[in-house]
Order: C-alpha cells, then sequence, then structure tokens
C-alpha cells in the first residue's frame, strides 16, 4: 500500500511539521508501509498540484488542513475523488478536527477525519487500510471504506488487526451513518519520532524549521483551540538538546518553536536557553512563543547573556482591557508586561513581537485606541495587529449569540461585527493594520514616526490619520516599494504641514520642503537600510559637498561602495557603515559628527 500525505503551506520559507511527524514514526513502527508526503504552497498552480498528487499513484491520500490552505484542500479532494472514486481521502489538522462531522456532511468526498494528534492513529489506519486492500486487490468497490465489520479470511480468523471502531480520534463513514471514535489516548512526546534527516531531509537555511518541545497549554484562552487540550506535556530534555544541536550544527537560520506557551515549565525554558547560550553558533535564531507575566528574574537574567539575535520572544498581549481580559480567561497585568518588555529590551539583543487582537468581548474602537497606544509604547520590534478568528471547538464559537458576534463565512472566519465593535470600526482597524505593516513593523521609518508619534501624543491616531491619507489618495489601491512610501510618508508630513507637494509619486520634486526636522528624519531613515543609487526626489542635491563627503570617508577608513554619508539640513552629518549591521533591525551602523567640514 502507498500511502501520500499532502501539505499546503503558506509560502516556500514554511514547512509542514505535521506530515514530517507523521511520516517518521510510521516509518519507525512498520517500514513495509509505503508512506511519503507532497508539499506545496498555495502559491502554486492547484492545476498542478492536481496533477502531481496524481501522478504519485497512492492508494490512499490524506491531506493536512489549517485555516490557510483549506478551500484549495477541499477542491484538491473533490478533484481527486473524480479521477479515483475508489481511493480513500483522509484528511487531518486543526481546521478539521474540531468540526469533523460537520465537514464530512459538507464533503462527500472525504471518507475519514483524523482528529487531534495524528501518529499513532495513522498508523493503526493505515494496517487496516492496508488488510482490507489485500483483500479486495484490484477489485476495490467504490466507498469500500464504509461498514465496521470485520473481513473474514476462513474459518474466526479476521484479516485486520484493528476495526475503525477501534482507532481512536477518527470520524468515519458508515454507509449513510457518520460515526466518531472517542478520542486518542494522548502521547507520550518522547514517542515522537525526530524527522531529521532520514524523513524530512537536511534542513533547508532558508525555510524555517519548525520544532516542537511541548504540546498543550496551561492556560484557557477562549478564542484559541490550545486551551482544548488540557494536558499540557514536555519531550524531555534528553533528548530536546540533542536535537537543538543538531539544527545548530548546520547553521540552519531560524528554528520556531510551536509550543503554545515555550515558558510554562521554567526548569525546561531555562535548560533549553542555557543550552543554547552555551553552543550558540552565531547564526541560528529560534523563536519562541512566551507569557511575559511568568518570566521571572533568572529567566531575563539568561536573556541578558544572549547574543544578539539568539532569540526572538512572541507575546501576545491581546488587549490592555482589563474586563476583556477576564472575559476571554486570560487576566493579566499589562504594567508587569510592560515592566518585563522593557528590561528584555534594555540588552537589545532579543527581537520581541506583541501581539494585539481586534474584536475581543467588552473592547469598543475606544477601548482598542487605548490598547494599541499602550503596547505601542512597550516599543516591541514588531506589533502584530491581529484580526479574531473563530475556530470551531473554541469556546469563542459557542459565544457568538452573547456577543452577537459575526463573522466570515469562509475561512479565516474573522471577526466582522460585536457588540461593541462595528464593521465601520473594523473598516478603520484594517486601515491601521495596513500602516503599522508597513512603516512600523519594516523598521525602515523608525527615526521619523518617533518625531511624528511625538507631535501625535497617540500612536493610534498617527496610523489611523496615515492610513486616512492612503484612502484619499488611493496609495492603498496599488503595491508600493520601499521609496514610494518614502515618498508617500513625505508628502503626508507635508499635507500636515499645509505644504503643497503636487504628487510626490510623480518623482516631482517639491516645490516647498517639510520642516527640517522631519526632512532629517526621512533621508536618515532611506539610508539606515541600504545605499540607494538614486537619491529621492524630495532629498537635497549633496554633489556641492563631494570633496568634504571623499575625506569624511578616508579618515574613516571605510570604502565608498560600503558606506554613504549624509550631510543634515541641521549642520551635522553622519556615517551609514553597510559593513556593520545592527542584528535586530538590520540597518547599518552609524557615525554621527557633530560638525561637518
Amino acid at each position: 500500500m502507498k500511502y501520500l500525505l499532502v501539505a499546503l503551506n503558506a509560502s516556500y520559507i514554511h514547512s509542514n511539521l505535521g506530515v514530517y511527524l507523521i511520516t517518521a514514526y510510521v516509518r519507525k513502527h512498520d517500514p513495509d508501509i509505503d508512506i511519503q508526503y507532497a508539499e506545496y504552497t498555495i502559491n502554486h498552480n492547484t492545476d498542478e498540484i492536481l496533477r502531481d498528487v496524481y501522478s504519485h499513484n497512492a492508494d490512499a491520500i490524506g491531506f493536512s488542513c489549517y485555516i490557510w490552505n483549506i478551500d484549495v484542500m477541499l477542491d484538491l479532494i473533490r478533484d481527486m475523488k473524480q479521477l479515483r472514486p475508489d481511493m480513500p481521502v483522509i484528511v487531518g489538522g486543526p481546521e478539521v478536527s474540531y468540526r469533523a462531522e460537520d465537514i464530512m456532511k459538507e464533503i462527500p468526498e472525504i471518507d475519514i477525519v483524523m482528529r487531534g494528534e495524528g501518529e499513532e492513529s495513522t498508523l493503526h489506519l493505515l494496517h487496516w487500510l492496508d488488510r482490507k486492500m489485500r483483500h479486495f486487490q484490484s477489485e476495490k468497490p467504490v466507498g469500500f471504506i464504509e461498514g465496521r465489520e470485520a473481513i473474514e479470511d476462513g474459518g474466526d480468523n479476521t484479516t485486520n488487526e484493528y476495526e475503525l471502531a477501534d482507532i481512536g480520534g477518527i470520524t468515519y463513514r458508515d454507509g449513510d451513518r457518520i460515526l466518531s471514535t472517542p478520542d486518542n489516548k494522548l502521547m507520550n512526546l518522547d514517542d515522537v519520532v525526530f524527522p531529521y534527516p532520514d524523513v524530512a531531509g537536511e534542513p533547508d537555511k532558508n525555510r524555517i524549521i519548525y520544532y516542537e518541545s511541548s504540546r498543550g497549554c496551561p492556560f484557557r484562552c477562549s478564542y484559541c483551540l490550545s486551551s482544548i487540550d488540557k494536558q499540557f506535556r514536555e519531550r524531555s530534555l534528553e533528548l530536546v538538546l540533542p536535537e537543538l544541536q543538531y539544527f545548530l550544527d548546520r547553521d540552519v537560520k531560524q528554528v520556531k518553536f510551536i509550543d503554545r506557551t515555550a515558558n510554562a515549565d521554567k526548569k525546561h525554558i531555562t535548560a533549553i536557553w542555557k543550552y543554547l547560550i552555551a553552543h550558540d553558533n552565531g547564526i541560528t535564531n529560534f523563536h519562541f512563543e512566551t507569557e511575559a507575566e511568568i518570566l521571572d528574574d533568572d529567566e531575563i537574567e539568561l536573556i541578558s547573556y544572549m547574543r544578539p539575535g539568539l532569540i526572538q520572544l512572541e507575546i501576545g498581549v491581546q488587549t490592555a482591557n482589563p474586563d476583556t481580559l477576564r472575559e476571554i480567561r486570560r487576566p493579566s497585568d499589562i504594567g508587569s508586561i510592560g515592566e518585563k518588555v522593557a528590561r528584555i529590551h534594555a540588552f537589545h539583543n532579543a527581537h520581541i513581537h506583541l501581539d494585539l487582537i481586534a474584536g475581543l468581548p467588552y473592547e469598543d474602537l475606544v477601548s482598542f485606541r487605548k490598547s494599541f497606544d499602550v503596547v505601542y509604547g512597550m516599543q516591541p520590534d514588531q506589533l502584530q495587529l491581529g484580526f479574531l478568528k473563530v475556530l470551531s471547538g473554541s469556546h469563542m464559537a459557542d459565544m457568538c449569540i452573547d456577543y452577537d458576534l459575526k463573522y466570515t463565512s469562509r475561512p479565516p472566519y474573522e471577526v466582522l461585527h460585536t457588540k461593541w465593535l462595528l464593521f465601520e470600526d473594523i473598516i478603520e482597524l484594517k486601515k491601521v493594520e495596513a500602516m503599522v505593516g508597513n512603516y512600523y513593523n519594516t523598521r525602515q521609518f523608525d527615526t521619523t514616526l518617533a518625531l511624528l508619534h511625538k507631535e501625535y501624543g497617540s500612536a493610534y491616531e498617527l496610523f489611523r490619520e496615515l492610513g486616512d491619507f492612503y484612502s484619499a489618495h488611493s496609495y492603498d489601491q496599488a503595491k508600493h516599494n520601499r521609496i514610494d512610501r518614502y515618498n508617500i510618508l513625505y508628502e503626508f508630513i507635508a499635507d500636515k504641514a499645509g505644504i503643497a507637494t503636487d504628487g510626490l509619486l510623480s518623482a516631482e520634486a517639491a516645490n516647498n520642503s517639510i520642516p527640517d526636522v522631519y526632512y532629517d528624519a526621512l533621508i536618515r531613515d532611506v539610508y539606515l537600510r541600504e545605499n540607494i543609487k538614486k537619491r529621492p526626489a524630495w532629498a537635497d542635491d549633496l554633489s556641492q559637498y563631494s570633496k568634504e563627503i571623499s575625506e569624511i570617508i578616508r579618515n574613516a577608513d571605510l570604502r565608498t561602495s560600503e558606506c554613504h554619508v549624509e550631510i543634515y539640513r541641521d549642520g551635522t552629518c553622519e556615517i551609514f557603515d553597510y559593513s556593520r549591521r545592527d542584528p535586530l533591525t538590520d540597518n547599518a551602523i552609524t557615525y554621527k559628527k557633530t560638525v561637518c567640514p
């Protein structure tokens, strides 16, 4: 029997740890089973994916379903079932696990849904399928999955070790009925098989490598599926540390822990961080989702010893509204989170992501503005403004009537309206989200944004007005490169100052310049990331200073090709050294002189 697992990732840099782990587990426990996997991205042409999947000539196919790929997966399943009506189609993953019966009613082409953890149940299911296929040989009837009875092999013996009804964590068809077996017994994580290199191959340095050292979550956030898994489990450090060393030895660029709360167990995370400090290869970055409030002094001190860029921390603040935090079962001390983030920031060695969720109960637009400003004030390296996704199986999905919660009928099931937040508010928040992504999270406008934030007082109001400016000039209707975004920001500043620019995206220089302090900040941001070949249309001509600039470069013992010298309107100049960069922002190291020659 040949079994194929199909993964459809969000982009090339991502990988599907789930199919690796299932494949590795099955191969270890039954080498005779021919199990393979095929990975694609949602950017692939679906017809090409279909042709490639078909070309594997598998006897059964499992599809790994997530919120970002479910629509394409269902199209593939329908098409494959037309081509191979006799072939069993199995689905698994978080997008189907918690609505197994519903999706089987909606999609008759699906034969079996794997709920929850898939390693052991897949092995048992493949044993059952293999025996059933051997019985039918080449005469498999359409829909042969149906039926619970064992296939008789003469006398009192049967050909299958497992009945479908005996396999935990599956939902399957039995004639016109849809039946579900009890949930699987949760695995001991030490039984999970490390998939590198035997199954997943040598790690691709250009992709994010996902790793798992724990399952479950000790918290019960109402919007999250991880809260459903009541048992928090960890993989033994005796296995974890050598596996991390495997990635370190191969100079993997980034290893992303998929643990829902990496620091849930102090002993566990402390051992991992100490090991990474002691064995740091100077290259690999490790990403952890952490709960800031339970970070203690010892753990924060450990972070202070780390190489800049060794780790990045993702912290879900979600909201600063205490009523909302209580309602979503996530009581938090926002002041404590801010204090700990500030302490880590002071080390300038760990990249920090802070998350906000719009659309939570008891949070209206006024409340969300306050939450945004509080989290922005913590100065994260990235601020993720996300929107509530109403996931089947979550407590949030059960509360839709109470909250008057409306959400999109198609993935990602994103909030449209609540008792507290109107769709008009969502539209405003979408604009703010876009501006945060374009200007804050790129870290290419820090100097200018700091000035604007000081002037506005509220970061939310700054990004809201910038979003309105984009809409008013139809800039939100097109994609823009980095220089375009500088030009638009210049135009925005000029517009607020009452200065006519006559449309800088036409590459025409403005007749009147923005205030000098903003000009100096914006031109500094332009050159922090790279030495652009052509200066913006609004930038001053520095050709008259060519001799002085050459002298500055010689005195700094730098090559012209690896640096830039900017002369500001306040009479100072600054050297941008592109041969040396900040490991957290990737910006050039700079040397500022107080007076230019």
